[in-house]
């Protein structure tokens, strides 16, 4: 089957270029407006404006997760670090053939494909999958480009999510929303191109997604934070597949809170301050840790006194221009404001 010929990277640059060159922009309006107005419209189309971080060489975190060339990949995160909505764009952008960083044609599969996203359950698919589909990637507003990609019979609501928990294309591609508390049955029987976790799922519901991979050569990606559960301990995904991960050829990408550019300053900081001291690792750096272990020190004594010697007379907890986690003397702060 040919391919698509979703190609947006030669639209990105003129768009970045008529926002550099008011001029050309305006005799673009005066004599070809309504090819300016589509050119803007794709422009605004939201998997088209994202621009994964990490550029550079070698590339790293959300770029470099895209980049992965293995089977199964896994971007094992903090909170807030952008690693479900990566996931979520490179979905999308999979089905339409195109790369997501270049926002050009795609090698990885030849449109059109199926893929499925597996929340735990209806409810949380509905509110956090479904949701970041339609409104951050799509576009919010059912007049934009993103919905012209979608066929008619689409139907999205924000309380009920996509009608039978499915998003088909324009050019055949499909996307399943699918939840692991329906059961391991749910998942048997079909083949898939992609499967896409979001979360730690459970083993035998990953097992059968695995399977339902190898007709097509397809692949599996991951995406988490690895909270710690009191009755059972680290997510099973810790001793199954990354303690295997180079004997199972599979490729664990990991980056902070602290290094998302799209967080402010004081939103990190707020985050930091609403943890306790053992679930920093997993929640902010998204570290394989125990979380709720007993400590020789009360934990909330323990933020009492390293706030006590940070805030007020004495200093704050900033964030550098680093990203990083810092204590500033109050001495230090006067001086620089």
């Amino acid at each position: 089957m040919n391919r698509p010929s979703f190609d947006f990277s030669a639209i990105v640059g003129l768009a970045a270029q008529l926002a550099q060159d008011p001029t050309a922009a305006a005799l673009l309006a005066q004599h070809h407006p309504k090819q300016l107005e589509q050119v803007l419209r794709v422009a605004e189309f939201p998997l088209v404006r994202f621009v994964p971080f990490g550029q550079g060489e070698p590339p790293q975190h959300q770029v470099a997760f895209c980049a992965g060339r293995a089977r199964e990949r896994w971007a094992v995160c903090g909170n807030r670090a952008g690693k479900t909505i990566l996931g979520l764009m490179e979905d999308v952008a999979d089905c339409l053939g195109i790369n997501l960083v270049t926002k050009g044609p795609t090698r990885r599969f030849d449109p059109p494909i199926e893929i499925w996203v597996v929340s735990e359950t209806e409810e949380t698919s509905i509110e956090i999958a479904q949701r970041t589909v339609a409104e951050e990637i799509l576009g919010g507003d059912l007049t934009s480009y993103g919905w012209e990609l979608v066929r008619d019979e689409t139907h999205y609501t924000p309380k009920g999510g996509f009608r039978n928990n499915n998003l088909t294309f324009t050019n055949g591609s499909r996307i399943d929303f699918k939840y692991s508390s329906a059961g391991r049955g749910s998942f048997q029987g079909t083949k898939k191109h992609k499967i896409h976790l979001d979360e730690a799922q459970p083993k035998d519901v990953y097992s059968e997604c695995l399977a339902r991979t190898i007709d097509y050569g397809g692949q599996m990606i991951g995406t988490m934070t690895p909270i710690y559960d009191k009755n059972h301990g680290l997510p099973w995904i810790f001793q199954e597949l990354y303690v295997q991960r180079e004997r199972k050829k599979i490729e664990f990408y990991n980056w902070s809170l602290f290094d998302n550019p799209h967080l402010s300053a004081a939103a990190k900081e707020t985050l930091v301050h609403s943890w306790d001291e053992d679930e920093m690792e997993a929640r902010a750096y998204g570290m394989f840790t125990p979380m709720g272990v007993s400590l020789a020190f009360d934990r909330k004594a323990m933020r009492s006194w390293r706030h006590g010697c940070t805030a007020g007379r004495e200093g704050d907890l900033q964030i550098d221009n680093h990203n990083r986690l810092v204590w500033q003397p109050a001495r230090q702060r006067a001086a620089a404001v």
